[in-house]
């Protein structure tokens, strides 16, 4: 009998997926391409499944700024995503960011992964906006 796929990487695999991309089968310091659990662009994704999901918001805060090293290293925006066990809906799975601007600052904050999706949406819409405006000149 075989066994069944690994859970962790069905996770990754998702959030790729929902978020438009795909899973990067190496990630971590054996990744060639990139580091992430993804190969976002702009994105550099970071998931935590099930026991390995940081239990107390300092750990938490360590593992974003651990993951924000790497992404920035790639240019990339850092995503810590916390997948609990039993929690089906992609688009709700606790995502932590670091806010840019606004009421929030520069703070490090917990949103649902559909609002990383949007917001990167709307910053790939105005990335391909300026790079419009520039092919004009």
């Amino acid at each position: 009998m075989s066994a069944p796929p690994s859970t962790w990487k069905s996770v990754e695999r998702r959030i790729a997926v929902y978020l438009g991309t795909d899973r990067n089968p190496l990630s971590g310091g054996n990744g060639k391409i990139t580091r992430s659990d993804s190969r976002h662009e702009r994105l550099f994704i970071e998931t935590k499944h099930g026991q390995g999901v940081p239990r107390t918001y300092a750990a938490i805060v360590k593992l974003f700024l651990e993951t924000e090293k790497m992404a920035f290293a790639e240019y990339k925006r850092a995503v810590v995503v916390l997948h609990h066990k039993g929690k089906g809906n992609v688009a709700e799975y606790p995502a932590i960011i670091r806010a840019r601007g606004g009421e929030l600052g520069d703070e490090i904050v917990q949103v649902p992964l559909s609002l990383v999706k949007r917001l990167d949406d709307i910053e790939a819409a105005e990335t391909a906006a300026l790079m419009e405006d520039d092919r004009e000149y």
